[in-house]
C-alpha cells in the first residue's frame, strides 16, 4: 500500500501527493521499490511471454440471491497454466466456456 501511494504521488496529483505524505510520513522508500523493480526485471528473464488459460474449480454452489440474481461463486480454486488442455481438465465442467 504504501509503496503504491509513493508510485501514485509521482503524478503530482494533489489529492494522491497528499495521501502519500499522510500515509509514508516522508519516507519515499526508493531502495525497496528499486530493489524490487530490479528483482522483476531478473525473474522476467527466466521466462518467455506465451498464453495462459485459467480454470476454476468450484467447491461449492451458493444459492441464488435475493432477487433473482445470478449466485455468485463461493469457495473456489483458480489454475493458471499455459496447456489448454490441462486447465480444462481441472474446470468445473459448467465453467469450461468462461
Amino acid at each position: 500500500m504504501k509503496f503504491n501511494a509513493v508510485l501514485r504521488a509521482q503524478s503530482k496529483d494533489p489529492h494522491l501527493v497528499s495521501q502519500c505524505n499522510e500515509i509514508c510520513r516522508g519516507n519515499k522508500y526508493a531502495t525497496s521499490i528499486h530493489a524490487t523493480n530490479s528483482c522483476v526485471l531478473k525473474l522476467s528473464k527466466l521466462t518467455v511471454a506465451c498464453k495462459v488459460y485459467r480454470g476454476i474449480k468450484v467447491r461449492e454452489r451458493p444459492a441464488a440471491a435475493p432477487g433473482g440474481s445470478p449466485p455468485r461463486v463461493g469457495r473456489a480454486r483458480l489454475a493458471t497454466l499455459s496447456d489448454r488442455r490441462v486447465t480444462s481438465l481441472t474446470a468445473t465442467p459448467d465453467l469450461r466456456t468462461l
